[in-house]
C-alpha cells in the first residue's frame, strides 16, 4: 500500500498541523454556538436599557452569527484539504477523508511536533 494512502487514512496518527487544524474547527464550532446563545441576552438587555438600539443590536447579532456560520462551513480539513463539514455543520468527521474531531482525544500522546 502506498505511504500516502496510509498517511491520509482516518486512523493514522495526527501531525502537528492536523492537530492545529482540528483545534481551529472546534474553535469555529464553539463560536457559532456562542453567537447563537448570545442573541437572547443581548436582545433583552438592549430592549431594557436602550429600546431605540434594539434593531441595530439584532442586526449586529444576526450578522455576527452569519459570519461565524460561514467561517465554520468553509473550514478545510487539515488532512485532505477539502471542506470539513460543508452542508452538515454538526458532523464530527470530514466529509471527504473521515478525519474525526474525536481523534484529538484519542491521539493526544501520539502528536508528532516535528512535522
Amino acid at each position: 500500500m502506498p505511504t500516502s494512502l496510509i498517511e491520509n487514512a482516518p486512523e493514522a496518527p495526527l501531525k502537528a498541523h492536523e492537530r492545529a487544524g482540528l483545534l481551529l474547527i472546534i474553535y469555529l464550532r464553539r463560536s457559532v454556538l456562542v453567537c447563537l446563545v448570545a442573541v437572547l441576552p443581548i436582545t433583552l438587555i438592549t430592549a431594557l436599557i436602550a429600546p431605540r438600539l434594539l434593531v441595530p443590536a439584532i442586526a449586529l447579532c444576526l450578522a455576527t452569527f452569519v459570519i461565524s456560520i460561514l467561517r465554520h462551513s468553509l473550514a478545510h480539513c487539515p488532512r485532505c484539504g477539502d471542506f470539513f463539514n460543508w452542508m452538515n455543520p454538526m458532523t464530527r468527521e470530514c466529509i471527504a477523508c473521515g478525519l474525526s474531531l474525536d481523534k484529538l482525544q484519542t491521539d493526544k500522546e501520539n502528536v508528532d511536533f516535528q512535522q
